[in-house]
């Protein structure tokens, strides 16, 4: 059976079922199957934040009585916050549930775009666009990002030092953690 997963902008998932389907008890059907995400759609927005689903596939749906009970597998997204690139782009190997709508797995992570840090004393910190990595997300909240950093320090307009490393930024507190490696 071949589903159509709609909102009020249309059709933005299809699901090819495997299953059984119980017309004479009136329970529906009960089966799981494979997903395509066809194109990009928000599943929700947390004040600036907004949490997509990226065309892709990978995930599998499990359906109990015409009830949707979760989507499970590699499943791609991107966080907005309102800029025209993405801030944080990534997939997440792990378990969607669409009674609260939260996201929670782990998986890859990379940043959208270059991020700037005021240090102070005309000293900024870049972290540049595909720095990433591992990554821990709980209830569709990124928590930790770990990997590969790269960032550039700036003095008064004019970049100083780049540096490749390996490091951890906490997302939650919004703390580069660890940094180490080489700088140029």
């Amino acid at each position: 059976m071949n589903l159509s997963v709609r909102n009020g902008e249309g059709e933005y998932a299809k699901i090819a079922l495997e299953g059984s389907f119980d017309a004479a008890g009136g329970t529906g059907f009960t089966g799981k199957g494979g997903v395509t995400v066809v194109r990009d759609n928000q599943l929700f927005a947390v004040d600036a934040y907004s949490f997509w689903l990226k065309q892709g596939g990978g995930a599998t749906a499990h359906i109990n009585q015409n009830t949707l009970e979760k989507i499970d597998g590699q499943v791609p997204f991107m966080v907005k916050d309102g800029s025209p690139a993405p801030l944080i782009q990534g997939s997440v190997n792990g378990t969607y549930d669409p009674n609260t709508g939260q996201i929670t797995g782990t998986g890859a992570v990379y940043l959208g775009r270059t991020l700037d840090y005021d240090l102070g004393g005309g000293v900024q910190l870049k972290l540049l666009e595909g720095s990433g990595g591992n990554a821990d997300v709980k209830e569709s909240k990124l928590e930790r990002l770990g990997g590969v950093l790269k960032a550039e320090i700036w003095k008064d307009g004019n970049g100083v030092v780049r540096v490749e490393a390996n490091g951890e930024y906490n997302v939650v507190t919004n703390d580069l953690t660890r940094l180490q490696g080489t700088a140029t």
